[in-house]
C-alpha cells in the first residue's frame, strides 16, 4: 500500500491532501485558527505513533509516555520533502515505487 500526506501552506490558510496507491482520496483546507492542533506550543512529526502527555505543551509526566504507539505494522519507506509535491509528483512516487504483482 502506497500512501502519502502533502501539506500545503499558503497565506493565512493550509490544505491537506491524502493520497491511497497514488489517488487522492481527501483534500482539506484550512483557515487560520481552525486547523488541528493550531494552539500547541510544539509542531512534532509522529510517523506511526501518536503524542502522549499534555496535548497543549507537548510536556510529558511520569504516568504518560512521550508518545503512544500506533500502527502495528511496518514502515519500509518515509521521505519529508520541503515543498508540497503536486498530484502528478505524487503519481509519479506511486508508480515508480509499486512492487511487482
Amino acid at each position: 500500500m502506497f500512501v502519502a500526506a502533502v501539506l500545503d501552506f499558503a497565506n493565512s490558510s493550509y490544505t491537506t491532501r491524502l493520497y491511497v496507491d497514488g489517488a487522492n482520496v481527501r483534500t482539506v483546507t484550512y483557515s487560520s485558527g481552525s486547523a488541528p492542533y493550531s494552539g500547541r506550543a510544539c509542531h512534532n512529526l509522529f510517523i506511526g505513533a501518536t503524542p502522549g502527555g499534555d496535548s497543549l505543551t507537548c510536556a510529558t509526566t511520569a504516568s504518560v509516555t512521550p508518545y503512544e504507539p500506533g500502527l502495528r505494522s511496518g514502515i519500509d519507506d518515509v521521505r519529508v520533502y520541503d515543498r508540497a509535491l503536486s498530484d502528478a509528483e505524487i503519481a509519479v512516487l506511486y508508480s515508480e515505487n509499486r512492487w511487482p504483482r
